[in-house]
């Protein structure tokens, strides 16, 4: 997966646990595991973080485009999500907005979920 791939995986990830307005220890630690996991170096991180509030999240996914980071990044927003043990309905719709700007149908973005055992339907 290219470098920029990861970069709007973790980009995304960081504006969706935000998208409620707070940011648990529990949100900050799984982001932080994000960015570890892809490799990004200070400097990437720093990118990341300086997202604005209302950054649009569809339009920060639209440098996803091979399939593996697509589903990658539909996981990882999950987890993020779901990570402070609670789920906003606003979390939920911005979820399965960005997996229908991803290209998932309905059926597809359960069975993503489904699969990794991350939210109940």
């Amino acid at each position: 997966m290219e470098k920029k791939e990861k970069l709007a995986i973790c980009k995304v990830v960081c504006q969706a646990i935000l998208i409620d307005g707070f940011l648990t220890d529990k949100e900050r630690a799984y982001l932080d595991g994000v960015m570890d996991k892809y490799q990004l170096d200070p400097d990437d991180k720093k990118e990341v973080m300086r997202r604005n509030i209302d950054d649009d999240v569809t339009e920060l996914a639209s440098d996803i485009e091979s399939d593996e980071a697509k589903k990658l990044v539909i996981i990882e927003m999950a987890r993020a999500i779901s990570s402070d043990g609670d789920l906003a309905k606003s979390e939920r719709r911005l979820i399965t907005k960005v997996s229908k700007k991803l290209g998932f149908n309905q059926e597809q973005f359960e069975n993503i979920l489904s699969e990794e055992n991350i939210i109940s339907r």
